[in-house]
């Protein structure tokens, strides 16, 4: 992702996405890392803290000197990564916040669309309704498809 982002007839221009990142970042107005977790009530932490490898958050800690300082994207992606997640705190509350409102601004979302009795209705749905409402299967499991899946052997 360094130096070889695309590969022009030329072949002299090298670009770096993390620059590129970063430099986006800085265009746009995006606040640092101390913005975006005074935004979600999480305290500051120190880089060692921040940063899953010690190594480079000496570095970053070098060149930042504090983390009040430190570009928003970069702190995301260098974030020590939740259990199950790819991601940090920061990084998972920030798509989490994003993606709600993404969902909340679609015009065609359901809970946006249908009354409340009608969400309520549909919230109340299992996957063994949608099975039985479909098909000539009347007894099923009321979890149905969670049961199988959670109880399966096979690697999914």
């Amino acid at each position: 992702m360094r130096n070889f982002l695309f590969f022009p007839p030329s072949g002299e221009v090298k670009l770096d996405l993390f620059a590129f990142n970063i430099q986006r970042g800085r265009d746009h107005g995006v606040g640092s890392v101390k913005d975006a977790r005074e935004k979600i009530k999480k305290k500051k932490k120190n880089f060692k803290d921040l940063f899953e490898n010690q190594d480079k958050a000496v570095c970053l800690e070098k060149l930042y000197q504090d983390t009040d300082n430190l570009d928003l994207w970069l702190g995301i992606i260098g974030e020590k990564a939740e259990n199950g997640s790819t991601l940090g705190e920061l990084g998972i509350r920030l798509n989490a916040f994003q993606f709600k409102k993404i969902r909340n601004g679609d015009r065609f979302w359901y809970e946006n669309t249908y009354p409340e009795s009608i969400i309520k209705e549909i919230k109340a749905t299992s996957f063994a309704d949608v099975i039985k409402r479909n098909s000539g299967v009347k007894i099923l499991k009321e979890q149905s498809f969670k049961k199988v899946w959670l109880n399966s052997s096979k690697k999914w």
